[in-house]
């Protein structure tokens, strides 16, 4: 591999973990916050009932 093509892929690479790091930082900030938090329960308990619903409607059907 030419040394250039290693510098773009280390880049590359670099760029991902950036993007990664980001998004994780992100997901701390909304988690630290009780608000976010309570609302994100709220979604999750949501979600889930709306999953258990739909399994249980595809078994009487």
């Amino acid at each position: 591999m030419s040394k250039k093509r290693k510098i773009n892929y280390s880049t590359r690479k670099l760029n991902t973990l950036k993007k990664a790091l980001n998004s994780a930082n992100e997901t701390i900030e909304l988690l630290n916050n009780p608000k976010n938090f309570d609302r994100l329960t709220e979604s999750i308990k949501q979600y889930n009932t709306n999953r258990l619903l739909s399994i249980k409607g595809f078994e009487n059907a």
